[in-house]
């Protein structure tokens, strides 16, 4: 064939690889060769320099397909690769002083085996739109990005030298560290309620099993706070702080070895312990504590002190309607040395053993009162005298068995307590007045007996008085049903008399005298019938007298110079 030039040659756009180039070989002489395309890209002996560092070159190295491909863009100096890439040996992206990215975008699965050093270089493996795996193995750990959310950290130690962040002061993110085991212990901060928690049985923290925080130690601050809750060994064992209440609260058992404070002097607080049914409060700004409960005092128990005391008050339980702070309480008063009941019940107030009002020795008083001023049951102790002061006519109801008595002197029958006894053997109720004169009249009744120096036994004594009762000053209903039995002076000497219902019918408030003698010391029958307004007086020695001469019989028989021994005489 004729000789030609090679710029005359036929030009072609596309390429084979079994297309083939003229060569000029120099190994081991000049001579003219041909070399196929495929065995030119094959091995390349010497450096390759793609455009010049005035004018770039892009390269784009294609796989099976278009989406595997290696490229270089020489517009925006980016290398990427678009593949399933193995690195065998170290991949060193940058250095001290040129910070250079390695993005790896696209699709499939990019493997890194040996060593990469990419500690002076940005690493971004997909994009904003499309995400991409990466994981990073060793032979005992690995680290994983799942292309979506997840970064996964698998190995023994992890150290972090700086500072670590996660998330942001706008979006935060949650943060758990896991143990191993089933009850999966942790540590978790969750973002959305700002609050960490710690799921483990036991916190060790030293050689002796303890937490210690050598320092002082805030949680929250003085405008936020933070709740603290510390649990025991069940769901309802814990100590707790509230923040948003400002309640600190102990839910167990609880020991004090020593001092304890609440409150100070200046800022006092209030108190409350809870039990199964009822409380103990401490009031601080009414400085009162209050027991809703049983109080049981096993010992001395003291309220206040010395020459000062203190107001003590135990509460009933208030009537319906009523506010319950009068209504049923026991009160000492420090201030007038007082205690007092104040009993919301007609039951009154029940003492289950012995009352002393003072002691042996000492007089004291003690007052009954009623609901009306000046009523009142007392017992003077220096006088000795106990005084019923009433507007009721009722006057006293004892129902039960009463004795007024001296003092128990001797034994036997000799014993017997001489005074006032009412009583009630066998259902019968009884008065008995018992070795003592009963008298009915003002206290200067003599008892006294000249002839022996005693006093008058077992004898009813009658007060005399001046004119007959007034029956006009007793209501008419209980006039119609009343008689009456007193003593009077009559011709000097003191006379029984009996009188009938008042009233103003014949017969009415006739006044009798029963001791029926004149001042002649003659037998006599005397009475004024207040009905008639009449008085009648009968002789009745003279009667009998009357008698003796009509019927011829001695019927008065008169005894002089003779004891006054009551014997029937023998005529």
């Amino acid at each position: 064939m004729a000789d030609r030039k090679i710029t005359d040659l036929t030009e072609i756009s596309l390429t084979s690889s079994d297309d083939i180039l003229h060569l000029i070989d120099f190994n081991p002489s000049a001579r003219n060769t041909k070399i196929t395309l495929a065995n030119f890209f094959n091995y390349i002996p010497s450096d390759l320099t793609l455009g010049n560092s005035t004018t770039g070159q892009n390269l784009t190295l294609y796989g099976q397909n278009q989406q595997g491909n290696v490229s270089w863009s020489a517009a925006n100096d980016t290398f990427t690769i678009n593949g399933n890439t193995n690195f065998t040996r170290s991949i060193e992206i940058g250095d001290n002083t040129i910070n250079t990215s390695l993005v790896m975008n696209h699709y499939g699965t990019y493997n890194l085996y040996g060593e990469a050093n990419l500690a002076s270089a940005n690493v971004l493996v997909g994009n904003s739109t499309n995400g991409q795996s990466l994981n990073v193995e060793s032979p005992t750990a690995k680290i994983n990005f799942d292309g979506t959310s997840t970064l996964s950290v698998n190995a023994d130690t992890t150290f972090l030298q700086g500072n670590v962040h996660f998330g942001d002061m706008t979006s935060g993110q949650d943060v758990f560290v896991w143990a191993t085991g089933s009850s999966a212990p942790s540590v978790r901060f969750d973002k959305a309620t700002g609050t960490l928690s710690v799921t483990k049985a036991q916190t060790v923290a030293n050689s002796t099993g303890a937490l210690v925080v050598d320092g002082p130690t805030m949680l929250g601050n003085a405008t936020t706070g933070s709740d603290v809750k510390i649990m025991g060994n069940a769901a309802d064992k814990f100590v707790s702080w509230d923040t948003q209440n400002s309640i600190f609260t102990i839910n167990a058992s609880t020991q004090s070895h020593g001092a304890f404070i609440h409150g100070d002097l200046a800022a006092q607080h209030d108190a409350t312990f809870h039990f199964a049914s009822g409380n103990v409060i401490m009031k601080a700004t009414d400085s009162k504590m209050t027991v809703n409960g049983g109080l049981n005092a096993n010992g001395v128990v003291e309220v206040g002190q010395e020459q000062v005391g203190f107001n003590t008050t135990i509460h009933g339980v208030a009537a319906a309607g009523d506010s319950g702070l009068a209504n049923g309480m026991i009160q000492w008063i420090a201030g007038t040395n007082k205690a007092k009941f104040v009993v919301n019940s007609t039951d009154g107030v029940h003492i289950d053993g012995a009352l002393s009002v003072g002691a042996d020795g000492e007089a004291s008083d003690a007052y009954f009162f009623t609901g009306d001023a000046g009523e009142s049951l007392k017992w003077d102790g220096t006088a000795k005298t106990l005084t019923l002061n009433s507007a009721s006519t009722d006057g006293a109801h004892f129902n039960a068995n009463v004795s007024m008595h001296t003092p128990e002197e001797g034994t036997g029958v000799s014993a017997r307590r001489a005074g006032f006894h009412y009583y009630r053997p066998n259902g019968n109720s009884k008065v008995r007045i018992e070795t003592c004169p009963f008298i009915l009249g003002p206290g200067s009744v003599d008892t006294g007996v000249a002839a022996s120096g005693g006093e008058v036994d077992t004898t009813f004594i009658l007060s005399t008085e001046g004119a007959k009762p007034d029956g006009s000053q007793v209501a008419t209903l209980a006039n119609n049903n009343q008689a009456y039995l007193y003593a009077k002076q009559l011709s000097g000497l003191a006379q029984l008399f009996v009188m009938n219902s008042s009233g103003s019918t014949p017969g009415g408030a006739t006044e009798t005298q029963i001791s029926p003698h004149n001042s002649k010391g003659e037998w006599c029958f005397n009475e004024y019938d207040a009905g008639l307004k009449r008085r009648r007086y009968i002789n009745m020695i003279e009667v009998v007298r009357a008698l003796e001469e009509v019927s011829g019989r001695k019927l008065i028989h008169d005894t002089e110079g003779v004891d006054s021994n009551w014997v029937d005489p023998q005529y």
